[in-house]
């Protein structure tokens, strides 16, 4: 059981790495200037690994190798053929790239998935060869499924994506082509504008989560750079995109506190409205896997009008891309997107906190949508599927009803279990990049914050959510929001081999 402890002001690339010392939150608390992580150093999440020799790696790669080959010849030996098997029902389906409306084209050895399904179901204890493949398959990031609105099945695409294989374990490798897109993004011309809400997050870790009327005892007490808005402004200028935030902040030490970070971050600040009162504040519980319980005060961030939005019009409608969630008042964000939207702004729209029914103007507004898996179920009237295993959805249900709300394009996130990409009538699933989760309190608005970055790079919906996979991989594996956001170049390093 975590011992209580002082309570700790942490700056956001600190706040996994380091225990600071007691401070008190008034005014003339003195902030430890944040120090960014070089790209090699190893989140604080993950053991440290010793590094293999280049003689055991070569030999590694043989084996694998020789496991493969032998795959391929049980195939062959089989009458399997070279083509990819299109099924929705092939286990552990992975790709490579976007799937097309057409014949899939897949980079991957012939016969390599097929003789794993194949071989499975005639006997019920697998080879040694396809065991491997099969624990390599599992341990990586993966896919997309495309579906259609229409009725028609689904076409799996099916691959194998290489893994760092290390002492210890495997770590997922990004594909060079989702590699070169997350580069890229420091060289885009396009901007992102955030309206949207900026908290001091009070986080308490624990073993487990109470149950109501339950006390559990915690480990100390941390106050960390928040607010979905911030958050997600911060992930995108972490990424390198052109960032500013419009929004308010209190006369409180949490004010400048917040200020500094998402100037510290890349995010330009300069329109952000200073208001009297309490910044706004969330109180937030973590457990020993990760999930987190989250209670939010508006704060200053319910003083942001729709007078202030127009007021900053010219300035929204140069941005390539605006990205809103509901921490503010809904009259502030529905004039935002109906601003947006007339002056062509593509509007992203994540729906939280969740409102069951959304206003028809804000729809209207919207182009995409953004939610997580129970969100989804309560605006769409889903049933949760038991034990929130949402492999057997009907997606092509979903896709209806998330036109017939009226939205053209959507992605529904869906936690370990990656992601949904909806548009144009088709959907698209998305993988997760499997690492050890710390803490998944940023995650979703690092998803999102990509998502706005990658938009704004001329990147497709379901381009963005690739790249999202994996930042949102690597901010579960350190400590807070903003705090475990990390650059391209650390993400890029994380997922490397």
């Amino acid at each position: 059981m975590p011992d209580d402890g002082p309570t700790v002001i942490v700056p956001s690339e600190e706040a996994a790495q380091v225990q600071a010392q007691a401070v008190e939150p008034p005014a003339d608390t003195e902030r430890i200037p944040v120090v960014h992580p070089a790209a090699e150093t190893m989140p604080a999440a993950i053991p440290p690994v010793t590094p293999m020799s280049e003689r055991s790696k070569i030999q590694s790669q043989e084996r694998l190798a020789s496991l493969v080959q032998s795959v391929e010849q049980e195939a062959l030996a089989a009458g399997v053929p070279s083509p990819p098997i299109q099924s929705q029902s092939q286990p552990q389906p992975l790709v490579v790239q976007a799937p097309t409306a057409t014949q899939p084209v897949v980079q991957v050895p012939a016969g390599v998935q097929q003789s794993v399904a194949q071989s499975s179901s005639r006997a019920a204890k697998p080879s040694l060869a396809q065991s491997v493949v099969q624990s390599v398959t599992q341990s990586m990031p993966a896919i997309v499924t495309n579906g259609t609105g229409s009725g028609l099945k689904p076409v799996v695409m099916t691959g194998v994506i290489p893994a760092v294989v290390l002492e210890g374990g495997m770590r997922p490798v990004m594909p060079q082509e989702v590699r070169d897109r997350l580069i890229s993004l420091e060289r885009a011309e396009g901007s992102v504008a955030v309206v949207g809400s900026m908290n001091a997050d009070y986080t308490v870790t624990a073993r487990r989560l109470p149950e109501p009327g339950e006390t559990v005892r915690g480990g100390a007490l941390r106050i960390l750079p928040g607010g979905k808005g911030a958050n997600q402004a911060s992930a995108a200028a972490r990424l390198g995109a052109n960032v500013c935030i419009y929004g308010a902040v209190g006369n409180d030490p949490n004010a400048d506190f917040l200020l500094g970070e998402l100037d510290a971050a890349g995010v330009d600040t300069s329109e952000i409205l200073r208001t009297e009162g309490a910044t706004g504040t969330t109180v937030i519980t973590v457990d020993a896997n990760g999930e987190n319980t989250i209670v939010y005060s508006p704060g200053a961030n319910g003083k942001v009008s729709a007078g202030y939005v127009q007021s900053h019009r010219d300035a929204l409608a140069d941005a390539s891309v605006l990205g809103l969630c509901l921490e503010s008042p809904m009259t502030t964000v529905i004039a935002a997107a109906e601003a947006a939207h007339a002056d062509g702004v593509t509007v992203l729209l994540n729906e939280s906190p969740f409102l069951p029914e959304l206003p028809h103007e804000l729809v209207t507004s919207t182009d995409i949508l953004l939610v997580n898996e129970h969100e989804a179920a309560q605006l769409l009237e889903l049933d949760e599927p038991d034990g929130g295993d949402w492999s057997g959805c009907d997606w092509d249900d979903v896709v209806s009803r998330i036109a017939d709300y009226g939205f053209e394009r959507a992605i529904v996130t869906l936690g370990d279990q990656g992601s949904v990409v909806i548009e144009n009538y088709r959907w698209y699933r998305v993988d997760v990049a499997k690492v050890p989760a710390k803490d998944t309190t940023g995650c979703g608005d690092a998803f999102m914050g990509t998502v706005l970055s990658g938009l704004a790079a001329g990147y497709s919906l379901l381009e963005s959510a690739q790249m999202a996979s994996y930042v949102a991989g690597y901010a579960a594996t350190r400590l807070g929001a903003q705090a475990s956001f990390g650059s391209a170049a650390d993400v890029l390093a994380y997922f490397s081999a």
